[in-house]
């Protein structure tokens, strides 16, 4: 008597990543020497069918994720990995996945440009940009938080055009905040994020409305730049962080 047996596997996507790359063919999430990435609950995601997808580069660099998936591989110092073995630098609540199917942009369609600048023109001036309280719903061009100040958001959307700076030793903290890094006709490029390294920031997006669970959003006109998030421990963003065609670099 003869047994034919036949399976069938599927892959599927976890529905809740917080950190989704859509670039498809260069290293998405790149973990410097020293660094970790912390994010238990929720999974990274990178659509490159790179070797160096999700590139750990050092065994100093680690990732705690409730999973990790990419089109591409997972690489430790250059070199690709076994997924499923078990390893130090990446601590996971679901197996690993490789050669995975890519995301489209879930926000591609409702995140323009059209809808980040909507409310924009008649917002007013932020005011007190260097240290203080700042009334939520104002737009401003470069802003820097200087070493030794501190500014407070209130609930509300903020629209920068030029490079928002938080030095080391300055502090940026909010409830209910939206930062739209965006443009206007008078400038040609896209506001950016650089939060430095000795900085204190703490920022988490509102609950409700327009923007509601959105921390940081960039205008995907924005191509070519990168955006640092340099904080370390004393950098907690609550909120989706969404930049659709800039590199986004976690350093150590």
């Amino acid at each position: 008597m003869n047994v034919v047996t036949k399976a069938a596997a599927v892959i599927e996507m976890l529905d809740n990543p917080c950190i989704l790359i859509l670039d498809g063919s260069n290293t998405g999430i790149a973990v410097q020497p020293g660094a970790h990435l912390d994010m238990p609950n929720c999974s990274a995601v990178a659509n490159s069918i790179s070797t160096n997808a999700i590139a750990l580069q050092d065994i100093t660099s680690s990732i705690a994720a409730a999973t990790v998936v990419t089109a591409g591989e997972i690489s430790m110092q250059g070199n690709p990995i076994d997924p499923f073995a078990a390893r130090p630098q990446i601590a996971r609540g679901s197996p690993a996945m490789i050669g995975a199917p890519s995301i489209a942009d879930p926000y591609a369609a409702t995140l323009t440009h059209t809808s980040l600048v909507a409310g924009m023109a008649s917002a007013p001036t932020c005011k007190s940009l260097n240290s203080g309280q700042i009334s939520g719903n104002c737009k401003a061009d470069d802003w820097t938080v200087r070493s030794g100040y501190s500014v407070d958001l209130s609930p509300g959307t903020y629209w920068l055009t030029g490079e928002l700076v938080v030095q080391p030793g300055g502090t940026l903290q909010g409830q209910g905040v939206t930062i739209v890094l965006t443009t206007n006709p008078t400038r040609g490029t896209v506001g950016t994020v650089d939060i430095s390294s000795g900085s204190v920031v703490t920022l988490q997006a509102p609950n409700s409305g327009t923007f509601s669970g959105i921390l940081f959003l960039q205008d995907p006109l924005a191509s070519g730049s990168t955006n640092t998030l340099e904080g370390g421990t004393s950098m907690k963003l609550t909120g989706l962080l969404y930049f659709p065609k800039t590199t986004v670099c976690f350093p150590r």
